[in-house]
């Protein structure tokens, strides 16, 4: 995280009291569903905030209960919360008040199933912004190096990490829903994980036989590589199939990564074929750190498709969790993704699509509530 600089601090709109420390905004996270029980984090990196788009209200500003201050619980409505998620935690409902005069400013989360977070209503709050230096950061280290959570797909005792695997998911679940419900053709080797994933949580459905591995054109001939793929089911004339069908094709882009060359073998050998495809959506999982104002800086968005010069193809950047994308782009093995594909990863990447508001489209929203019956 870039140390000082410009961030705001919020105020009570009643007052004028003084609320958070100085934050950085920052993509909204989704790390998947959260752990039932046990250790459950904040879903916020400390000194960085996000709005929460999706109506209730929209607008909502989430922050790591760290941050802020001088805000209290309101004893009655905690003592009084409806336990609708989890066990016996709060947040149901409002329950924080500006310390200064009593204003309702929010919502304090600590519950089974729910990231710890604090939502600050928008109409209660004013932001204010502030130059700070990197004596001033109020977090001084990389919160990364600290997080229990999240920084490999298992736990020192031998069980899977539930938040590196939702932060799979959720870019797997993007992944779903930039591809268009055509064939989602995966690259071999950085991108097996995510394929591996969704083969598994998506089986049964009727879109698990439209996810295929890419092969990987390296220490391939041009035959050798159609034989690979055409064995994987990617023949020019499987993949026109039905018209105004989507083909999308995905791939790890980012610092020393360019995305696959197995897209421009296959745009050659459909022009080989006189095979004209639909719309080719070229989807490229960049690294987004917690702390990152945005994702990753993907700057030759151009892919080649054919032989011709002038034949490219625009790259959809998807954010993926920089610590996830760090172990895939590493070649590092991912153990356990079949049994949480099978028990959690379902959930998850409905979830997932919920949460960002992807239900609101078409099929998006017909798949996950496909997922919700399994």
């Amino acid at each position: 995280m870039a140390r000082g600089g410009r961030r705001a601090v919020f105020h009570c709109a009643a007052c004028g009291a003084r609320l958070t420390a100085p934050v950085l905004r920052v993509p909204l996270p989704d790390h998947g569903t959260a752990p039932d029980h046990g250790e459950i984090p904040p879903g916020m990196a400390p000194g960085t905030y996000a709005v929460d788009d999706i109506p209730d209200p929209r607008g909502t500003l989430v922050l790591a209960p760290g941050d802020v201050h001088n805000a209290r619980l309101v004893i009655e409505k905690v003592r009084d919360d409806p336990p609708d998620h989890g066990c016996v935690g709060i947040g149901s409902r409002p329950n924080l008040a500006c310390a200064s005069c009593g204003a309702e400013v929010g919502t304090r989360i600590d519950d089974c199933g729910r990231w710890q977070e604090t939502r600050l209503a928008p109409a209660a709050v004013r932001p204010r912004e502030v130059e700070t230096r990197e004596a001033d950061d109020p977090c001084p280290w990389d919160p990364a190096a600290d997080e229990i959570l999240g920084g490999a797909p298992w736990r020192p005792d031998g069980r899977w990490d539930r938040v590196w695997f939702g932060r799979l998911a959720a870019g797997a679940a993007d992944v779903l829903a930039r591809s268009g419900g055509g064939p989602l053709l995966l690259a071999e080797d950085a991108a097996d994980p995510v394929r591996q994933l969704l083969e598994v949580a998506l089986r049964g459905t009727g879109h698990a036989a439209a996810v295929h591995r890419l092969p990987s054109p390296r220490g391939r001939t041009a035959a050798e590589w159609r034989l690979a793929a055409s064995t994987a089911g990617l023949a020019p004339a499987a993949l026109a199939g039905p018209p105004r069908r989507p083909v999308a094709v995905c791939d790890l882009v980012g610092p020393g990564r360019s995305f696959t060359a197995a897209i421009g073998e296959l745009g050659r050998w459909c022009a080989d074929e006189g095979v004209r495809l639909g719309e080719v959506r070229v989807l490229g999982l960049v690294p987004l750190a917690r702390t990152d104002p945005a994702p990753w800086p993907w700057r030759d968005r151009r892919v080649p498709w054919t032989r011709a010069a002038s034949s490219g193809l625009t790259l959809t950047a998807v954010p993926l969790d920089k610590r996830v994308w760090d172990r895939l782009a590493r070649g590092r093995p991912v153990e356990y993704v079949h049994a949480y594909g099978r028990l959690d990863g379902r959930r998850d990447i409905a979830g997932s699509l919920r949460r960002r508001g992807r239900t609101d489209e078409p099929w998006p929203g017909a798949l996950a509530a496909e997922l919700d019956r399994w």
